[in-house]
């Protein structure tokens, strides 16, 4: 929902590989801090937007149906 916010924890970071256009597409699941988890796909250019890592906070916010933008808290 646009503009709704979740905050959790990063879990797990796999399936980083880039694809031919230097894009990686990671699969990260997420404990949310109301005890749900989810699994999303993190695409991103790796040289300016790094990995998600286990153990990292994050919020999540809605922008559209079925897709967030993520914040690492602190970052």
């Amino acid at each position: 929902m646009r503009g709704a916010k979740l905050s959790g924890t990063v879990t797990s970071d796999t399936t980083c590989d880039p694809d031919a256009q230097g894009l990686s597409h990671c699969h990260n699941v997420i404990a949310l801090d109301n005890g749900a988890r989810i699994t999303v796909l993190h695409t991103h250019a790796m040289m300016q937007h790094p990995c998600l890592k286990p153990g990292e906070r994050v919020t999540l916010t809605g922008f559209a149906q079925h897709w967030v933008t993520a914040t690492v808290l602190g970052a």
